[in-house]
């Protein structure tokens, strides 16, 4: 979803808000009118304190999914900075990792990522997993050495896990492959990306772990 969708939305619940509530009022008064009383009019007087109050509650409810993404999109800035030197370097936002995290999986015993600010970075070293909200952490790194293959797979929901597309890079050195889904490279950020993006980015990775293996 773009970000002009996303604001498109939002301004539909503040119409949405305003029109509830000006019908509940105007209900009101034609109510208060009947039963004959002489302050009716006066229901309206409320009615701009009332709808400051919604549009500010409907915005503080709103805006949170609106910066969900920021801090990973941030740190996919830092993580192409510090690979400049290296111009075949894939960055991407990456969730779901909770399946990797199993004993097995290559991210067991590696302190807990951050769910809206991980990065992967592909240089020719390697893959390198780092998250940070102030601060670009690297916590996991995996040489193209170890990697034996790179598919797609389709992830199913469970705690922590949001169902969808995503790569499995299975590695050598550890009994279950490392899982994860990309987000998607436009805004909202936190998205979790299309089958399509999916496959070009494994398909970016594959090729990256080729090149780095014809050195």
């Amino acid at each position: 979803m773009t970000l002009s969708r996303w604001v498109g939305v939002w301004l539909m619940l503040l119409v949405g808000g305003t029109a509830i509530e000006v019908t509940s009022v105007s209900r009101a008064v034609r109510l208060a009118e009947s039963l004959g009383d002489a302050n009716a009019g006066a229901l309206w007087a409320d009615l701009p304190a009332t709808l400051t109050t919604i549009y500010i509650g409907l915005t503080a409810a709103y805006l949170p999914f609106l910066l969900l993404g920021v801090p990973g999109r941030l740190n996919q800035s830092r993580a192409r900075r510090t690979a400049t030197t290296d111009h075949d370097g894939i960055v991407r936002g990456v969730w779901n990792l909770a399946v990797s995290d199993d004993r097995g999986g290559p991210l067991f015993d590696v302190p807990r990522f951050s769910a809206i600010s991980t990065v992967l970075a592909a240089t020719s070293e390697g893959i390198q997993l780092a998250s940070g909200v102030f601060n670009l952490i690297a916590k996991a790194q995996f040489s193209w050495d170890s990697v034996d293959d790179i598919t797609v797979v389709h992830l199913a929901k469970r705690p922590r896990v949001i169902a969808g597309p995503g790569i499995a890079i299975r590695l050598r050195e550890f009994d279950e492959p490392l899982v994860f889904s990309v987000v998607v490279g436009s805004f909202p950020w936190f998205a979790i990306g299309s089958l399509r993006f999916t496959e070009e980015t494994a398909s970016s990775l594959r090729a990256r772990s080729d090149a780095a293996r014809d050195r």
